[in-house]
């Protein structure tokens, strides 16, 4: 059996070594105004003739018990995936959002389970 020492990749002349304290683990910075975003995005959507987000019909579950917000599936059409997303009131759920698999989707409310109007 081949020792895997001998097969590793070794580093050139004129090539950086990297150290563990060299190294920095870095986290992108998530859009704090997520609402401008959207807006953004389905301004752009519009503004493109031929060019929209699919509709993602979606099952809208209001608060209960120690939840405070909305919750709503929903798929995505063009891969199939199906996803999960909250919104603080129902007016909220329904626009144009990315979908949890990459995909831009435009959400429609088809069905409401439960009772919104005694919902807190």
């Amino acid at each position: 059996m081949p020792d895997k020492a001998e097969h590793r990749p070794v580093a050139r002349s004129g090539a950086q070594q990297i150290t563990s304290a060299d190294t920095r683990v870095t986290t992108p910075t998530v859009s704090s105004n997520r609402q401008a975003t959207r807006r953004a995005v389905s301004r752009a959507l519009r503004s493109q003739p031929g060019r929209r987000a699919p509709l993602a019909p979606a099952s809208v579950f209001p608060p209960g018990g120690r939840r405070t917000r909305w919750m709503f599936t929903y798929g995505c059409k063009i891969c199939g995936a199906y996803s999960l997303g909250r919104a603080a009131d129902i007016d909220g759920v329904a626009g144009v959002r990315r979908a949890s698999c990459g995909h831009w989707v435009t959400i429609m409310i088809a069905r409401c389970y439960g009772r919104p109007e005694t919902a807190a």
